[in-house]
């Protein structure tokens, strides 16, 4: 059993977590609260460069010869 306390009540995280998006939409979303959400909570995307990578290698492989 967990006593109550400061830590284990999500009120101040919360609260903590508004303030941050706020300030962050403030800042890199020009006020968009619902942009800065969506690119705060999108988590991280990994981009695979195959493509890139074997477009440049054929064409470095034919300009080569």
């Amino acid at each position: 059993k967990i006593e109550p306390s400061a830590i284990s009540s999500g009120a101040r995280l919360d609260a903590m977590l508004r303030e941050m998006e706020d300030l962050f939409a403030a800042r890199f979303a020009r006020g968009d609260k619902k942009r800065a959400q969506a690119r705060l909570r999108s988590g991280a995307t990994h981009k695979s460069h195959h493509f890139s990578t074997f477009r440049s290698g054929l064409l470095l492989g034919l300009g080569v010869p």
